[in-house]
C-alpha cells in the first residue's frame, strides 16, 4: 500500500471563535468587576459586594486564559505541520492535539479500534500494546478526512493481521 498522509491541526475557525468570544466575555466581566457597586444575588446564590466583585475577577481571568487557549489553537492552525502518516507497516500520528511529539505504532500491535462522538464531534480511539491513541475528528480538515482516517487503519490492520 502506498504511504497516505492526513493533515492533523487545529481548526482555525474554532481559535478564532474562541479567541473572540472569551475576549469580550473577558472584557464584560473584568468592566463589571472594575464598576461594582452590588451584591451578586441569582436563585439560592448571594455574594455581598466585595465577594461579588472577587467573583467578577475570577470569572474574568478564567475567560482570558481561555481566550489565550484559543489564539494558541488559531496560531497552530497555520502554523502547525502535523500529519498522520499510514505508511507500509507503522501510523504515525501526533501523541495529543497540543503536544510536539508523535506516536509511531505497528499495524500488527493495534489490538482493536473504535469511534465515539464526544458533544459533536468524532474521536477515533486505538488500543495498541503500548496504550492507546485518541485522534478528534477536530484536529482534521473535516468529516471526509475523519471518514478517510477510519477506511485508512481498518484496511492496513485487516491487511497486517
Amino acid at each position: 500500500m502506498q504511504d497516505v498522509c492526513i493533515p492533523c491541526r487545529p481548526r482555525k475557525l474554532l481559535g478564532l471563535a474562541a479567541t473572540l468570544f472569551f475576549g469580550l466575555c473577558a472584557v464584560i466581566l473584568g468592566l463589571g468587576a472594575a464598576h461594582n457597586t452590588k451584591p451578586l444575588v441569582h436563585k439560592w446564590l448571594i455574594l455581598p459586594t466585595q465577594q461579588a466583585t472577587q467573583a467578577y475577577w475570577v470569572l474574568a481571568a478564567a475567560s482570558v486564559l481561555i481566550a489565550l487557549l484559543g489564539l494558541y489553537l488559531l496560531v497552530q492552525g497555520f502554523i502547525s505541520k502535523k500529519q498522520i502518516i499510514f505508511a507500509a507497516t507503522t501510523l504515525t500520528a501526533p501523541k495529543n492535539g497540543l503536544s510536539g511529539g508523535d506516536v509511531t505504532v505497528a499495524y500488527a500491535d493495534i489490538d482493536g479500534f473504535h469511534t465515539e462522538t464526544v458533544h459533536n464531534t468524532r474521536v477515533l480511539h486505538i488500543s495498541h500494546r503500548s496504550g492507546t491513541l485518541a485522534i478528534p475528528g477536530a484536529m482534521l480538515p473535516g468529516k471526509k478526512a475523519f471518514d478517510e482516517l477510519v477506511a485508512q487503519l481498518q484496511a492496513r490492520v485487516s491487511a497486517h493481521r
